[in-house]
């Protein structure tokens, strides 16, 4: 009797060890999260910086996706995912950066006056003083072309151009206002042509 209880105790021991153990180890296996490591703040203030931080990410996957559609033409579904990235935007840079690809959307479909509008609240709130020149060059041209006063709003824009190399010294952002430059042009000779007729 006694072999036949201890012969049933090293069945179970083994069936645990061979089982059971290795289960242990795999049974919830929780996906790798990127560790964010914050010092000097009170647990409060971690808590507030980790939801800040995950609702930038977010608002930045919703600018990434509508650059996408952007990109692709599909100007509508770039529209509301640029919209959703604003409403959840918290901090200024990240208002801005909304806005901004608002504004650039709206004035690749020519709709001068919705761009001027998105350019124009990045400017009143949330753009740093020493950045606003270009801004406020673009501003202007947008304002004329909105008008149809494409002469001067060629003018502005290569101004804006002008005023954005002194400021950020970036290849990027003059080749950006170059597009928009021509785009404006193209944009003046299509009038003209009408007007010709």
């Amino acid at each position: 009797m006694i072999n036949k209880k201890v012969g049933f105790i090293i069945a179970v021991v083994l069936i645990f060890l061979l089982v059971g153990i290795p289960m242990l180890f795999f049974k919830h296996k929780k996906p790798v999260q990127q560790a964010t490591v914050v010092t000097g703040l009170t647990e409060g203030q971690q808590k507030t910086f980790q939801q800040d931080l995950s609702g930038a990410m977010a608002q930045y996957g919703y600018i990434k996706k509508g650059d996408s559609l952007f990109a692709a033409g599909r100007y509508d579904d770039a529209i509301k995912e640029y919209e959703t990235a604003l409403s959840l935007a918290r901090s200024t840079g990240s208002k801005g950066e909304a806005l901004r690809s608002l504004a650039n959307l709206y004035e690749k479909k020519k709709d001068y006056k919705n761009a001027l509008e998105y350019i124009r609240m990045e400017i009143d709130n949330y753009m740093a003083e020493w950045a606003k020149a270009p801004l406020l060059e673009r501003a202007k041209y947008l304002e004329y072309a909105s008008k149809g006063e494409y002469d001067l709003a060629v003018e502005h824009a290569q101004k804006a151009i002008a005023v954005d190399i002194k400021v950020h010294d970036s290849n990027l952002t003059q080749q950006d206002y170059q597009r928009r430059l021509n785009d404006l042009i193209s944009a003046k000779d299509y009038i003209l042509s009408l007007k010709g007729k």
